[in-house]
C-alpha cells in the first residue's frame, strides 16, 4: 500500500518509549478509501463498521472493492487468523479467563469489574468502544464475529442464530434463541425479535393463516412493557404486537377457542385490519409456497381467493358477506359470470358463498371505483369469468377431485391468482405491493441483528 496512507500503528526510533498510535479518523480513512476508488456514500458506510486495528480497515476497502455483497462476512473470512493472534497477544496476562471475557465484549454485556478492565487496556480504542448509553462493546462487529467463532463458552450460539436465520433454518433459529443466556437488554431484544420472527415463518397449527399470534402476542408485549432496546425495531414490533392482541380479543371464534378469518375479512373497511389481512395472507402465501408439493399447496391456500374477495366487498363495494345486501345495483353481472346461464343475485340475508361474491365483488368495484383506479386482475370481465369454473367447480368441488388430481401447473396458477390479487388489495391501500407495506420493508435483516448483537449500524451495509 502507499506509504501515505494510515495504515501503520508502528513508533520507530531509538527512544526505546512504547507509543501507540491512535484510531483512525473518518477523514483518514475516508480518504484512503477515496484512493481506492471506493464511491464516497460507500466509504462513511464502512467507517462505521470498521474499528479495532488498521487491518480491519484496510480489508473493508479491499473487499468494498470487489462488490458490495455480504462485506462483513467476507472481510471476517479474510482477517479471522491474523485478529486471533492480535486477540491473544493483546490478552496475553494470565489471571482471568480471556475466553469469556472477549465472548463479553463481544456482545457488549462485561460485568462491571470487567468493564473497568477493559477500558483501561493500553489498547483500548482498538478492542473496544461505548455506544450511547455508555455501554462497552467490541470496536467492530467484524472483531465480534471473529471472536464467537471462536467457539468457546457457548457464546457461538448467537453467531449460529445468525446463520440459521440467513438460511431460513427457523426451526433451528427458534432451538438456539431459546437455549442462550439472556444476560442483558440488547440479547434479550435479539431473541425476543428472533422469537417472533420464528413466529411468523413456522407453521402453527392453531394460529390465524399459520401464524403463532399468541406468541407474538406474548413475546411482543415483554419486550415493550420492560422498555428494551429494540432500536430502528421498536415500530415492527409494536405492530405486530397490536396484531396479535386485536386477533386475542376480536377474532377467536367462542364455539371454537380458535381465531377465524372470516371474523376479520368482514372489518376490512378498517385500514389497520385491512393491512393486517394483506401482511397475513401474503406471508401465508409466500410460506406455503416454499415447503409444499403440489397437491398440498393447492389444499393449503385453495380458500384463500374467498377470503381475499371477502375482505374486498368489506372494503370496496360496503358488503358484509354473510349478510348479502336487499338491494343492489342493477348491473350487468352476466359480464363476469362464466356459466352459460344468467346469474343469480344472492338472497337478502343469505350467506355469499364463492360463487356470488366472485361476480359480485367485481361487478361492483367496477362500478364504484374510478377507472384509473381499477385493479385489470379484480375488474376485467375477461379474467374473471374463467375463475368461475377454475375456482369454483374445479378447485371448491371436493366431490369431483381428489386434491391429488391437481398438477403443478394447477397450484402456480393459484398462486399467481392470490398474488395478483394480494398485490391489488395493496394498491388500493396506497402502497405498491403486497410486499412493500411498511411492516413488510420493517422485518428486520440478518444486517440488522447483527447490528443489535455487535453494535453499529448493521443496516447500512
Amino acid at each position: 500500500m502507499p506509504s501515505d496512507l494510515p495504515f501503520v500503528n508502528s513508533a520507530y526510533g531509538d527512544n526505546h518509549d512504547r507509543a501507540v498510535m491512535t484510531s483512525l479518523s473518518r477523514e483518514e480513512f475516508v480518504a484512503a478509501a477515496a484512493s481506492s476508488n471506493v464511491e464516497n456514500a460507500l466509504a462513511h458506510r464502512l467507517f462505521v463498521i470498521g474499528g479495532g486495528p488498521d487491518a480491519v480497515y484496510q480489508a473493508l476497502i479491499d473487499v468494498a472493492m470487489d462488490g458490495e455483497a455480504d462485506i462483513l462476512e467476507r472481510c471476517v473470512s479474510r482477517l479471522g487468523d491474523g485478529l486471533d493472534r492480535f486477540l491473544e497477544y493483546t490478552f496475553a496476562e494470565p489471571g482471568y479467563d480471556r475466553e469469556t471475557l472477549l465472548a463479553r465484549l463481544a456482545l457488549g454485556c462485561l460485568r462491571p469489574i470487567e468493564e473497568a478492565f477493559v477500558s483501561k487496556h493500553l489498547l483500548f480504542n482498538f478492542l473496544a468502544k461505548k455506544d450511547a448509553n455508555g455501554r462497552i462493546m467490541s470496536s467492530t462487529p467484524v472483531l465480534s464475529r471473529v471472536i464467537l467463532r471462536r467457539g468457546r463458552q457457548g457464546w457461538h450460539v448467537f453467531e449460529d442464530c445468525l446463520k440459521a436465520l440467513a438460511s431460513s433454518d427457523y426451526s433451528t433459529a427458534h432451538a438456539l434463541a431459546a437455549n442462550v443466556d439472556r444476560t442483558a437488554p440488547h440479547l434479550r431484544a435479539f431473541c425476543g425479535i428472533v422469537d417472533i420472527l420464528v413466529s411468523l415463518k413456522m407453521k402453527n397449527q392453531t394460529g390465524l393463516l399459520g401464524i403463532d399470534w399468541t406468541r407474538i402476542r406474548i413475546t411482543g408485549q415483554q419486550l415493550l412493557d420492560q422498555d428494551i432496546p429494540l432500536l430502528q425495531h421498536r415500530p415492527w414490533v409494536e405492530t405486530l404486537t397490536r396484531w396479535a392482541r386485536v386477533i386475542y380479543r376480536e377474532a377467536v371464534a367462542p364455539e371454537t377457542g380458535r381465531p377465524q378469518l372470516d371474523t376479520l375479512t368482514v372489518r376490512a373497511a378498517e385500514s389497520d385490519i385491512h393491512e393486517l389481512l394483506v401482511f397475513s395472507m401474503f406471508v401465508y402465501l409466500n410460506r406455503v409456497r416454499q415447503s409444499a408439493a403440489h397437491a398440498d399447496l393447492v389444499q393449503a391456500i385453495v380458500s384463500l381467493p374467498e377470503a381475499i374477495l371477502q375482505a374486498l366487498a368489506a372494503a370496496h363495494c360496503g358488503i358484509d358477506f354473510k349478510n348479502a345486501p336487499e338491494n343492489l345495483p342493477a348491473l350487468d353481472y352476466n359480464r363476469f359470470f362464466g356459466a352459460q346461464s344468467d346469474f343469480r343475485l344472492p338472497r337478502a340475508g343469505s350467506k355469499m358463498e364463492l360463487t356470488s361474491l366472485l361476480v359480485v365483488v367485481p361487478a361492483l368495484m367496477s362500478y364504484l371505483l374510478a377507472p384509473e383506479r381499477r385493479p385489470a386482475d379484480l375488474c376485467e370481465p375477461t379474467k374473471i369469468r374463467p375463475l368461475q369454473q377454475k375456482l369454483v367447480d374445479r378447485l371448491r368441488n371436493p366431490s369431483a377431485h381428489g386434491y391429488c388430481d391437481f398438477t403443478e401447473s394447477d397450484a402456480k396458477e393459484l398462486v399467481k391468482l392470490c398474488t395478483k390479487w394480494l398485490n391489488a388489495m395493496a394498491v388500493l391501500a396506497g402502497h405498491e405491493s403486497a410486499a412493500s407495506l411498511p411492516v413488510m420493508l420493517a422485518e428486520p435483516s440478518i444486517e440488522s441483528l447483527s447490528s443489535l448483537l455487535y453494535g453499529g449500524e448493521g443496516d447500512a451495509i
